[in-house]
């Protein structure tokens, strides 16, 4: 709401123009929130114009003060050498509240974008095994930044980044083959820099299911089948948890 009072404190500077109680001037207004005991809303802006009205900062924010027609004011209060503190009736914030009530989900929606796309890409976890807490961190910065640029009037897009190729996912498929010949009494070692967590075993477990042939195929065409397969399932579970976290991409690709 400080936008608002914002407003107010311009209009009181242009009506003391107006009225010749104060040079002609272009000011930008600026409304912070001061420490409470002074009041809830509080502006420099005296001191801005007293250097173009060469006239005490003091003095000017007493003529702004005076001009100043607000509702829901309790008391204007000039203090130290111009500060303008402004405190608010009760009436002011029950009027705040029925504004999001009545606006709901609308409240707050700004128009600053302008309807300019934005594509925010986040996540982006490669499909070799499941999201751990630095997934998380980032979806939730990710879906965060993705919302307040749409309320602020942006066009946003928001990306997964699927890097389902390359020496990564053939690595997936290598491990899990490995993992089937484990669960068939094959010794056979790890790659040195295989997936080595639970959920490959029990990936590897399911794919004897859907594939009970798998370790007669040619080991090149096993790994391949294995790896496509396993990058698809992994996906799925990290869809899955990404819906579960309320995190939702416009597009995975």
């Amino acid at each position: 709401m400080r936008a608002v009072v914002a407003n107010y404190l311009e209009k009181a500077v242009k009506k003391a123009v107006e009225r010749g109680k104060l040079p002609s001037l272009d000011v930008q207004v600026q409304v912070e929130y001061p420490d409470r005991r002074h009041g809830d809303y509080a502006t420099n802006v005296a001191f801005l114009i007293a250097k173009v009205a060469k006239r005490p900062p003091r003095e000017v924010a007493e003529i702004v003060a005076d001009f100043l027609d607000m509702p829901h004011v309790e008391a204007v209060e000039v203090a130290g050498p111009g500060f303008i503190n402004i405190r608010m009736k009760d009436t002011w914030w029950h009027s705040i509240v029925r504004e999001v009530l009545r606006k709901g989900c609308r409240y707050g929606d700004l128009k600053i974008g302008k309807g300019k796309r934005v594509q925010i890409e986040f996540v982006s976890a490669n499909p070799t095994g499941p999201l751990h807490v630095g997934h998380a961190r980032g979806a939730a910065v990710g879906d965060s930044l993705a919302r307040i640029l749409k309320k602020a009037g942006y066009n946003v897009e928001k990306e997964y980044y699927i890097n389902d190729a390359g020496r990564q996912i053939r690595l997936l498929g290598e491990s899990l083959l490995v993992r089937c010949k484990q669960l068939k009494g094959i010794d056979e070692e790890l790659p040195e820099d295989g997936y080595r967590g639970d959920y490959i075993v029990k990936l590897a477990e399911e794919a004897l299911n859907v594939f009970p042939d798998i370790l007669e195929r040619p080991e090149e065409e096993a790994v391949e089948t294995l790896a496509n397969w396993g990058k698809e399932r992994l996906l799925e579970e990290i869809k899955r948890d990404l819906a579960d976290y309320n995190v939702k991409f416009d597009s995975f690709f």
